[in-house]
């Protein structure tokens, strides 16, 4: 029965996690990581804000770590905790955190890899394992990127290579191993390639209810995602495709059959969707950036997802003075929030805990995480 936020490219990162979870989702995925990608990271104790980050080891901010800083550490293993003393890249700019995830604030939380071996999954998985719940195999991305990489929904006619990749992962982690897919040709195809999957030991197998060709604007095809949920399969079953308000979670799940709804479209436009009472999505697009502000999000990230929940001819005047501005400054003056951007910015500078609304009470506030 759970409500559950789906992974989304761009989108996934923390603040919205954070948003989707304090309105009643479930279980949260992050955006889709290559294996390649999370495997070249480094993992690092954000004293500043009481998370973990996972940050590019050749676009890191130098060797040495001062104060509460630690060593330079392994890919996955304990790392260096990032505090008074650390220094920022060379060139003064911010290193590239690849993920960043406060596991008891958002938890579950589900990391999503794109990968197309074993070899390249594991690696990459071993990373982040410790801070996550479980790990998803996407295989249902039909990207250009990631089927030409064997990766999303390439996978889809690669079921010896699956089964390679799921074992893998199973035999070596720890953490419950899922996979999200897509509808194949026909449904006794799809659903002989979910049983393949769930007989490799993984916990649950989200269904995305379209063809690999299909997008969004396609209606999603809920008898053939029922049709596959009646034949029975020995693990959950979560469906995936056109959630938009509270009470599709219950008609969705009822009319699919399914154990589970993740919904993806729907929290990106208004996380409050996983709520009873749904809040206007102005209101909830200013708590989502008062949320990237406390988590220090990139502020480029936190423009593309604001475009992206404000979409529709309703919001067209405020996302064209979100279009012309960059930086949280410029972002919270579009959205009548400078005051607020004001007093955030300087109770941080003071040491005010308050600057850290909604985060553990173990900050360590007025300590330059970078």
């Amino acid at each position: 029965g759970a409500a559950i936020l789906a992974p989304m490219v761009r989108c996934g990162t923390l603040p919205l996690r954070l948003l989707c979870k304090k309105y009643g989702a479930d279980i949260v995925y992050g955006e889709e990581i290559i294996d390649r990608k999370i495997s070249r990271c480094l993992r690092r104790e954000n004293v500043t804000l009481g998370c973990i980050d996972y940050v590019d080891k050749d676009d890191t901010f130098g060797t040495e770590y001062g104060g509460a800083g630690g060593g330079e550490g392994e890919s996955g293993g304990a790392g260096g905790k990032v505090g008074a003393g650390a220094r920022r890249k060379k060139d003064g700019k911010r290193p590239n955190v690849v993920f960043r995830t406060l596991p008891e604030q958002e938890g579950p939380v589900v990391f999503q890899i794109g990968t197309g071996d074993a070899v390249n999954a594991l690696k990459g998985a071993e990373v982040v394992a410790r801070d996550v719940s479980a790990i998803d195999v996407n295989m249902g991305c039909p990207k250009h990127f990631s089927i030409s990489g064997g990766m999303g929904a390439a996978l889809l006619q690669k079921p010896d290579t699956v089964v390679d990749i799921l074992k893998t992962l199973i035999r070596n982690l720890s953490v419950p191993i899922t996979c999200k897919v897509r509808l194949l040709e026909t449904t006794e195809k799809t659903l002989d390639f979910m049983r393949i999957c769930a007989n490799t030991g993984i916990s649950a197998i989200a269904l995305h209810g379209r063809y690999k060709e299909q997008r969004s604007s396609t209606p999603a095809r809920l008898a053939d995602v029922k049709a596959i949920a009646d034949a029975g399969l020995s693990i959950p079953l979560i469906h995936n495709g056109d959630v938009f308000k509270y009470e599709d979670i219950g008609r969705l799940r009822e009319a699919t059959g399914a154990d589970a709804v993740m919904i993806a479209r729907g929290a990106m436009w208004n996380p409050s969707v996983f709520s009873p009472t749904m809040r206007p999505k102005m209101e909830v697009a200013k708590e989502y950036l008062k949320t990237a502000l406390h988590v220090d999000n990139f502020a480029q990230n936190t423009k593309y997802t604001l475009l992206r929940m404000l979409e529709g001819d309703e919001d067209m005047e405020v996302r064209h003075a979100i279009q012309r501005v960059k930086g949280h400054e410029a972002l919270c003056e579009a959205l009548n929030l400078a005051e607020y951007y004001r007093l955030q910015q300087a109770t941080r500078a003071a040491g005010d805990k308050r600057s850290y609304i909604g985060l553990p009470p173990t900050l360590r506030p007025n300590v330059d995480p970078y």
